[in-house]
C-alpha cells in the first residue's frame, strides 16, 4: 500500500478538534500549544498491522484535551472526534465541536508509517501524520495552527503478525502559529507553484 501523500496534494475539509473553555477572550490571533489523544471505536482484525496500514481511521468519538500552554492554558477537558480518511476530501464536518476551540484540518501527509514489530510476545506499530490547517476560538481570529498526529497500537503475537489482544490509541499536539490564514487568491499560487515544482523535478528525472 503506499501510504506518501503530498502535504498540499491532498486536501482534506472540515475537520476539526473541539476542547474545552479558552483562557482568554481578547481579539487577535491565537498563540499556544495542547496535547489531546483518544482511542478508535473498531480494532483490526489479527493480521499484519494494527494502525501503520490504515487508511481510514474510525476514532472513538470521546477524547481528552491535555498539557494546554498559552492561549490553550484553560483548553484541558473533553472534546469529540470523529471518523477521517487519509485520501478521500470531503466537505462534511467529520470532528464535531462543542467547545471554544476547533481545530480545522486542511492539510495532511503521511510523514512515517512503522511496520508491526514484535518482541517477547509484543508486538507495535505506529503511524506518523503531518497536520495543519485553521484554528478559531471565542473572541480570536482565525489562526494557522501546524501539528503531528500519532497512532499507536498494540497486540500478542510473534514474527510480524497480530494474533490477539489488540489495542490502539491516537494522540496529537498541535500548535497555534500566531498568524493570519493565507487568502485564497494567495494560497492558490501556492499550490500552482508547488505544482510547478513538481512537474520540473518529474521532466529532469
Amino acid at each position: 500500500m503506499n501510504m506518501t501523500i503530498g502535504l498540499l496534494a491532498r486536501t482534506i475539509l472540515g475537520v476539526t478538534l473541539t476542547l474545552g473553555a479558552a483562557s482568554a477572550s481578547a481579539a487577535g490571533y491565537i498563540n499556544g500549544s495542547l496535547s489531546i489523544g483518544g482511542g478508535f471505536d473498531e480494532q483490526p482484525p489479527p493480521g499484519t498491522y494494527i494502525v501503520s496500514g490504515l487508511v481510514s481511521f474510525l476514532i472513538d468519538e470521546q477524547a481528552q484535551g491535555f498539557g494546554g500552554v498559552g492561549d490553550f492554558g484553560g483548553a484541558n477537558g473533553p472534546a469529540l472526534a470523529n471518523d477521517f480518511d487519509l485520501f478521500l476530501p470531503n466537505d462534511e464536518v467529520l470532528y464535531l465541536t462543542t467547545g471554544d476551540f476547533t481545530f480545522q484540518l486542511t492539510d495532511i501527509a503521511v510523514v512515517t508509517p512503522i511496520a508491526l514489530e514484535c518482541q517477547n510476545g509484543i508486538c507495535i506499530d505506529k503511524l506518523i501524520l503531518s497536520i495543519s490547517g485553521v484554528v478559531t476560538g471565542t473572541g480570536f481570529e482565525p489562526t494557522v495552527f501546524g501539528g503531528v498526529w500519532t497512532g499507536q497500537g498494540s497486540c500478542v503475537g510473534s514474527s510480524g503478525v497480530c494474533e490477539s489482544a489488540i489495542t490502539s490509541s491516537w494522540s496529537a499536539s498541535l500548535t497555534a502559529l500566531g498568524r493570519a490564514v493565507p487568502e485564497p487568491a494567495s494560497l492558490g499560487l501556492l499550490l500552482v507553484g508547488l505544482a510547478g515544482v513538481g512537474l520540473a523535478r518529474r521532466r529532469s528525472s
